[in-house]
C-alpha cells in the first residue's frame, strides 16, 4: 500500500484509534520522551516526512534500536524524501536490513556508494554549497 492510499477508507473511528495509540501506546511514550531529550522538542508528527498513521495501520510503531537512545519507527510511514527511504530500498532488493548486513558485496556497495551521492547532493543548495543538514 502506498503511503497515502488509506485516505480513501481512513474515517472518525480510524482517526480515534489512531488518536489512542499515540496518546497511550507504551512504546510511543517511550519514543516521545526519547525524541524530547535528544532533540529538545516534540516530534513532529503531521505532516513532514514520516507519515504515522500509515505506519500504524501497517502494524508498526516505534521499537529500541540498538545504539540509539530514541526508538525508531519502521519503514511503512516514510515519505519520498525521508533521510533514510534508501534502507528500505536495499532490503527490498537485497533481503537484510543495512544495519547489520557486515560486510557488503559488491551489488550492496554500488547501492550503498550511489545513496551517499544522492546524499550529499539533496545536501546541496541551488548555487552547489553544502546546505545545512535537514532533520
Amino acid at each position: 500500500m502506498s503511503n497515502d492510499a488509506y485516505r480513501r477508507f481512513w474515517g472518525p473511528q480510524q482517526e480515534a484509534d489512531f488518536q489512542t495509540f499515540m496518546a497511550f501506546d507504551p512504546n510511543v511514550r517511550t519514543w516521545r520522551n526519547a525524541f524530547q531529550r535528544a532533540v529538545g522538542g516534540p516530534p513532529q508528527t503531521e505532516g513532514g516526512d514520516y507519515d504515522y498513521r500509515a505506519a500504524w495501520l501497517a502494524g508498526q510503531g516505534p521499537q529500541p534500536v540498538s545504539g540509539d537512545t530514541v526508538p525508531h519507527w519502521g519503514s511503512a510511514g516514510k515519505r519520498p524524501g525521508h533521510p533514510t527511504e534508501w534502507k528500505q530500498q536495499f532490503m527490498t532488493q537485497f533481503g537484510i536490513d543495512p544495519d547489520t548486513a557486515g560486510n557488503a558485496t559488491p551489488a550492496q556497495s554500488s547501492f550503498l556508494n550511489q545513496q551517499l551521492v544522492n546524499d550529499f547532493l539533496s545536501n546541496l543548495d541551488p548555487w552547489g554549497t553544502l546546505a545545512p543538514r535537514r532533520r
